[in-house]
């Protein structure tokens, strides 16, 4: 039979509708909330719903995972290499650069280390000298935390326009990359020439506030997993006309800890001067 209210079929010997509850004429009412309106029945479109959240979620974590690996274990040799000279391009941001090289250290162990920064060091003609006064005056600051990302920025200026014309690292990306073992010979004179500055380094009075820093950068050849030698293009732009240029350079990046890095003490450059 038809229900009378709703228009739902069912069998005839049922005494009220199982769609809205409505009574049989001649039978006793039924309560609603025994045979529940169609509408919060569970119909087949809300399997399909319930499918897509759970695809929804899963390729969400899906993504949180590859996130997560490649914040823990780097994004590989050339998006290393590449993202060590974008940084250091970028202003000479050696403090961005330097997480991706054997020399990620906590920068604000080195501000800690260091004393006040004296004026009167920085009184030359230099391009170091220039940026650090320019810094230290725009920051109004004899703290090497507020006045070293200024220094790099300025430094960085003065290296690049020291002719009058601004120049432009641009177009940055990998080349090739040349797979090596650890006992390459061209790799294993670079690994021994980067210990022994290190060494240099740790053994010197002028920079023994920075021992405990220079400890995070040791690189131990047993210790290396893999090396490639990466060759990264780029160019360099420049308001001067004809004076454009195309350069490539290459860096060893080792996998080292679970993660690659470019061997390259270079971002403790601009640190050592303001020790010295």
């Amino acid at each position: 039979m038809f229900c009378s209210k709703c228009g739902f079929q069912f069998d005839d010997s049922l005494t009220a509708c199982p769609n809205c509850g409505a009574a049989v004429d001649g039978a006793p009412a039924v309560q609603q909330e025994a045979y529940p309106a169609q509408d919060t029945f569970v119909p087949a479109k809300s399997g399909n719903k319930s499918k897509l959240f759970l695809l929804i979620g899963g390729i969400a974590a899906l993504a949180l995972v590859l996130v997560l690996v490649f914040v823990l274990f780097g994004g590989g040799a050339e998006s290393t290499a590449e993202g060590y000279l974008s940084a250091r391009a970028d202003h000479f941001d050696m403090i961005d650069a330097a997480t991706y090289t054997t020399v990620d250290v906590d920068f604000d162990e080195i501000y800690e280390a260091a004393e006040p920064l004296d004026p009167d060091d920085f009184d030359g003609d230099s391009n170091r000298s220039k940026a650090m006064r320019k810094a230290m005056k725009e920051a109004d600051s004899t703290k090497l935390e507020d006045v070293f990302p200024l220094y790099l920025e300025y430094y960085f200026e003065e290296e690049m326009n020291e002719d009058g014309y601004e120049r432009e690292i641009t177009d940055i990306e990998v080349g090739s990359v040349e797979e090596i073992t650890v006992s390459n010979e061209e790799f294993e004179n670079h690994l021994k020439q980067y210990t022994k500055s290190l060494d240099e380094l740790k053994k010197s009075e002028e920079y023994k506030p920075l021992r405990k820093v220079f400890d995070q950068c040791e690189v131990k050849a047993g210790d290396i997993d893999k090396v490639q030698k990466v060759y990264v293009l780029y160019n360099i732009d420049t308001e001067e006309e004809g004076e454009d240029d195309a350069e490539s350079t290459s860096y060893y990046v080792i996998k080292h800890d679970g993660s690659w890095k470019v061997l390259t003490l270079e971002p403790l450059a601009p640190i050592l001067e303001v020790f010295e």
